[in-house]
């Protein structure tokens, strides 16, 4: 847990005036999610409804709030500093930067790269959106969703430390030494989100701004310092894939967003089968 800074926080989801008929749904759904939840850890509760939402990090325009007691924040980038060490203490070998332009299977597998070829007894495909590149049949399966993020300069005085997720989930943020992450908007525009092409979408990043000035951080004054794109890995349903395409070739894939949750496991039960 401290390789990967992993810190229980707890997280709240929001809910602005546009989303006041969701909110009562979820107030209406609440009893069956805690019942599922405690079904499945013994844990009684986790989702509970907050007075006053919002006011108490200094957040305005929300009118309902719930929070989850039990939900948590990692560094992704030590994570995978921590993936890389314990694979090299094992002696696994790491090659990065190489573009993988095909493959075809035998006896082994044949790898065409853009520095060498390599040979294989097995290759998996974990390349989440990217899929297609490598496997076209499964293009209608796993498609790419790109995601906008921003983050904010040093807010002297930023104290609160959970988790947000607001309309859904299509909008996150969390607080990063001092500074606010906010993610998502990828909802104001499916069609063109739909790509696994790097970049930035100007609406979508001036609906980020929209809800870190009038809501996150009302009356104040504060520079972005970055912004920046990623590439989900989305389908039809939540499902992730685990499965082998040949005996020799399988494919673990289609985080549905959810990649830093669910990739771990999902690594080791394709480890496992194998």
């Amino acid at each position: 847990a401290s390789a990967i800074q992993y810190i229980h926080t707890g997280a709240s989801e929001l809910f602005t005036i546009a989303n006041s008929n969701l909110y009562q749904k979820c107030l209406d759904q609440q009893h069956i999610l805690n019942d599922l939840f405690h079904s499945a850890t013994g844990i009684e509760r986790n989702f509970r409804i907050k007075q006053n939402p919002g006011e108490a990090y200094g957040f305005k325009g929300f009118v309902g709030e719930i929070a989850i007691e039990f939900e948590g924040q990692i560094n992704s980038g030590e994570m995978m500093k921590s993936l890389l060490a314990t694979c090299l203490n094992e002696g696994v070998r790491y090659e990065s930067s190489i573009n993988v332009e095909g493959y075809s299977s035998g006896k082994q597998v044949r790898i065409q790269a853009s520095t060498a070829d390599l040979k294989c007894d097995h290759l998996v495909i974990c390349t989440n959106g990217y899929t297609s590149h490598l496997l076209d049949g499964y293009k209608q399966f796993i498609r790419p969703g790109r995601t906008q993020v921003l983050l904010t300069e040093e807010i002297p005085g930023l104290s609160w430390s959970k988790n947000f997720h607001i309309d859904r989930g299509y909008y996150y943020f969390r607080n990063i030494n001092g500074r606010i992450l906010l993610g998502g908007g990828r909802n104001l525009d499916f069609e063109g989100e739909t790509t696994d092409s790097e970049g930035l979408n100007d609406r979508i990043q001036h609906a980020l701004e929209s809800i870190l000035f009038e809501h996150i951080i009302p009356n104040k004054e504060v520079k972005i310092e970055r912004r920046w794109s990623g590439i989900l890995g989305l389908g039809d349903d939540k499902l992730s894939y685990c499965t082998s395409i040949d005996t020799n070739i399988h494919l673990a894939s289609k985080m549905g967003g959810m990649g830093i949750a669910l990739g771990m496991q999902l690594g080791k039960q394709m480890a496992d089968a194998l």
